[in-house]
């Protein structure tokens, strides 16, 4: 699982792409392994830990620009940890994005734009919300372009692995 990761990691930082050829088989490998290991159990959890790891990118993906490869590279990993470890992989895949973009935010020094596309993006929904006449949400939201984005395999990698590492200590 994680050397899928870093393949995807190093795919997505240099074509902003991840491949469905990479995402498919580890995939298929973590339902495969789960089958292995849990029978009908074990491919349940696995299945259930795919979706419930990809939701959240699938979400970003229809509403807020993010990539259709990290909902599936999230999918095959929940598919090889399962539920909980499908939940743990989401939470630290979520604050190390977090952590990045800031990061990529001071690295790039463009404080300005990212702060008023958030408060743009804040009004829009604050208008959407209470359906306010003059509000930003009468337009439609910033371009992704603009929003300034960054390869989330980088993201996904890194909480990954300390997910895995959490685990791995817990579980000795």
């Amino acid at each position: 699982m994680l050397v899928f990761a870093l393949i995807a990691a190093v795919t997505d930082t240099r074509t902003r792409r991840i491949p469905n050829i990479l995402t498919l088989p580890a995939f298929l490998g973590g339902l495969c392994w789960a089958v292995a290991v849990g029978g009908v159990a074990g491919f349940v959890d696995s299945l259930a830990g795919a979706v419930l790891a990809m939701a959240p990118f699938v979400f970003l993906f229809v509403f807020a620009g993010g990539g259709a490869g990290d909902a599936k590279l999230m999918a095959a990993i929940g598919a090889w940890v399962g539920v909980i470890g499908g939940l743990l992989a989401v939470a630290t895949v979520m604050v190390a994005g977090g952590v990045l973009s800031v990061g990529l935010i001071v690295a790039r020094g463009n404080y300005r734009d990212v702060w008023a596309n958030f408060l743009w993006i804040l009004d829009s929904l604050r208008g959407a919300v209470f359906a306010r006449r003059g509000s930003r949400g009468d337009h439609v939201l910033p371009s992704v372009e603009s929003l300034h984005t960054m390869p989330y395999g980088l993201a996904i990698l890194l909480g990954t692995f300390i997910a895995s590492g959490g685990v791995w200590l817990c579980h000795g």
